[in-house]
Formats: C-alpha cells, sequence, structure tokens
C-alpha cells in the first residue's frame, strides 16, 4: 500500500510518499520518496484517494491547494510540484477530495477554514489537465457561508456536493449537481431553519445517478440525523428525509461520518460515525434499506478484542491466553464472507478481499465464544 504525509523541517518542509507491504516492510526506504513544497506553512488536513489500480491521489495544502498522483514505482506523474487547484491561505483550510474513477479526481475546496462565503469545485483528469477554468465551479448562496461539505463522483464526469451553509439567521443542507462541463443542473435543499450548534454531513458512493446522503443536527441538548437519497435530476427517493438518530437529549458531539453505500438487491446503505460524550468516546454504524427500516449498533462494546474499527485490510485479534482461535464474519443477515483459524487467541485477519460495509465477528476459542461488530472501510 502507499502512505503519505506532510512534513515540516526534515530538511525543508516536504510532502514524503511510502509504499508498504501488508507484512509492515517498507519498500521505499526510510526516507520515502516526497519533494520540497517550498513553503513554510505544512498541511494537516491531507487528503488521499486511490488513483487507479496502481496509484493514488493525494492533496494537500502550502498557501495553495495541491494535488499529486504517485504510482506503485515512486514516480509523481503531476510535475515535481503538483497541479494547483485553488488557493489556501493557511494549513487548515478546509478541502474534500475524491476519485473520478477514470485515473483523476475531484476536489472541493475553501480558501480558508470553515465559514467562508464560496467553496469551488475542480475536477483533475488523469493526465493532470483541469478540467475546468481555475478556480472551478464556484459553489456558494448570498448572505451564508459555509460550515461543512462533502463530495461524490456522479459516474458521468459530473459530481455531487453536499454543503452546510450558515448565516445569523438560518442554517441549511443542500446537495448541488455538477455536469461533465461544469455547470451546476440541480439544487435540492434537505434542510432549512433555526440556528444549530453545528452540522455535519457527507455523501456516499453515487450508483446510477443517485447519491445517499447523511447529516447531523445538533439542536440544543439534542443531536438528530437524517438520511436521503438524491439523483442527478434532482429528486429525491422519499418525500420526506429518514429519520435515523434522535438522542433523546444527550447532548453527544458527533463526528467523522462516513457512509458505506452497497448496490446490492435490498439496497442497503450503511455508515458510521463518532460520538463523544465525556468521559467516553463511542463508534456507531447505521443502516437504512429501500423500505426506510433504519438500524443502530454500537460498534465499540465493553470488551473489545478486535481492532481497528473502522478497517481497511488487517484486523487484529487480541485474546491472549486463549488458545485455538476459530472465527467467522458474517453479514447483518447471517451470511458467512470470510472464515478462519488463528494458532492462538492473538494474530491478524486480511480482510482487504472484503467488501465495505457492517459485520459480525464471531470468534471461538478454549475459553468460549466472542462477538463483536467491525465495519470494513475504505
Amino acid at each position: 500500500m502507499l502512505v503519505a504525509t506532510a512534513v515540516q523541517n526534515v530538511p525543508a518542509n516536504a510532502v514524503v510518499v511510502q509504499r508498504i507491504k501488508n507484512d509492515g516492510q517498507i519498500l521505499w526506504g526510510a526516507a520515502g520518496a516526497g519533494f520540497a513544497t517550498g513553503n513554510n506553512n505544512c498541511d494537516y488536513r491531507m487528503r488521499v484517494v486511490q488513483g487507479d489500480s496502481a496509484s493514488m491521489i493525494m492533496l494537500w495544502g502550502d498557501l495553495e491547494h495541491r494535488l499529486q498522483r504517485v504510482d506503485t514505482s515512486g514516480n509523481f506523474r503531476w510535475g515535481p510540484q503538483g497541479v494547483v487547484v485553488g488557493a489556501a491561505a493557511d494549513c487548515y483550510a478546509l478541502r474534500r477530495l475524491c476519485s473520478d474513477g477514470a485515473g483523476g479526481a475531484y476536489t472541493l475546496t475553501l480558501p480558508q477554514n470553515t465559514n467562508q462565503p464560496e467553496a469551488f469545485l475542480q475536477r483533475v483528469l488523469a493526465n493532470g489537465t483541469l478540467a475546468w477554468p481555475v478556480p472551478g465551479v464556484a459553489l456558494g448562496e448570498t448572505g451564508f457561508s459555509i460550515g461543512d461539505m462533502d463530495l461524490s463522483a456522479d459516474g458521468s464526469g459530473g459530481a455531487f456536493v453536499i454543503t452546510r451553509l450558515n448565516s445569523s439567521f438560518e442554517l441549511r443542507v443542500r446537495v448541488q449537481h455538477v455536469n461533465a462541463q461544469g455547470e451546476v443542473t440541480n439544487t435540492v435543499l434537505l434542510y432549512s431553519g433555526g440556528i444549530q450548534a453545528g452540522v455535519n454531513c457527507a455523501l456516499g458512493t453515487a450508483v446510477n445517478g443517485v447519491v445517499p446522503a447523511v447529516w447531523y443536527l445538533h439542536p440544543p441538548g439534542n443531536r438528530l440525523g437524517k438520511f436521503q437519497r438524491i439523483a442527478t435530476n434532482g429528486s429525491m427517493q422519499w418525500p420526506a428525509s429518514i429519520d435515523i438518530y434522535d438522542s433523546g437529549g444527550s447532548p453527544q458531539s458527533m463526528n467523522d461520518l462516513k457512509i458505506l453505500s452497497h448496490a446490492d438487491g435490498a439496497q442497503t446503505f450503511s455508515w458510521f460515525d463518532t460520538r463523544y460524550a465525556s468521559p467516553t468516546s463511542k463508534v456507531y454504524a447505521h443502516h437504512v434499506t429501500a423500505d426506510q427500516s433504519a438500524g443502530i449498533a454500537d460498534l465499540v462494546p465493553a470488551e473489545r478484542f478486535a481492532h481497528p474499527v473502522p478497517t481497511s485490510d488487517q484486523l487484529l485479534i487480541d485474546l491472549p491466553g486463549e488458545a485455538g482461535s476459530e472465527w467467522q464474519l458474517r453479514t447483518a443477515a447471517g451470511a458467512v464472507v470470510a472464515s478462519g483459524r488463528l494458532g492462538s487467541g492473538a494474530g491478524s485477519i486480511d480482510l482487504g478481499h472484503v467488501t465495505n460495509g457492517c459485520y459480525v465477528l464471531n470468534v471461538r476459542t478454549s475459553i468460549g465464544q466472542r462477538t463483536q461488530r467491525v465495519v470494513v472501510a475504505r
């Protein structure tokens, strides 16, 4: 796999990329492959996605939003300094990134941190050229600033964008569709109401021109979750968005939304979020099906033996002193998708071939059976 980071003063500010095997072996030496950014600022919000089967694309900021594509041989495909997609006034400028499915990527950037009047959508093609004139497609609304945002490719050269819009008297959550020509074709208002303490929003992978969206409202002393599916023509699957969570007056802070969308016959969509309620933090998984049934599961039980959750490939099992571990990974419907055996109560399970989703892990040892919910997310 490829990993990237931004480093300050080594001896110059730089973006460093490293290739690591599944067993943890470093392939490109201790220094990795990298290049100096040439600026004093270093990024704290780097984004990385897969470019194609042999490359990754990374987005970072060093007084400018820059994009670079690096292959598995350590070659930087888009020039020595990458492609500039917009201005970034500081290290904390908000940015989002997703693959376009054709070796390029879409970027969604703000010139500074949150609460800016406009965000800019840009597409960089596989050859490193920009699809739309700099700074890209402006997505804003008069009298409002942007507090949170996310994006998803539509599969036809365009993209969906969800934004949280703030003003002194109103909060809005909306989804816009931008076509391959850089034109805003539809705007769907998902929520409009009084000021909230804050809102998080996220989009999943679009399937057949329809994208799943989830957002959380933070009224005083409570937390509410909503879910909807929006098509490129602006239509919504359900007349009213589905209520998927009500904290019942608990003031938990909800962050790190990620949708795991499934194009299966049941049209099931899952996602997870992290909630902070002093003194503990929890990770929860949700699902919504086509008939609007919803569910929620605590992914961090009191006795947690498998980690990390979520995982992209390796899942570590930690049951010391329990010999002969046999394990099965099942879907919510009970179907076995993977199984195996560990020589002891500790080891690792390779889930790199398992599709994104929420699963139940059953481990049987010399002492008894253990169960934990896990999430596979890439």
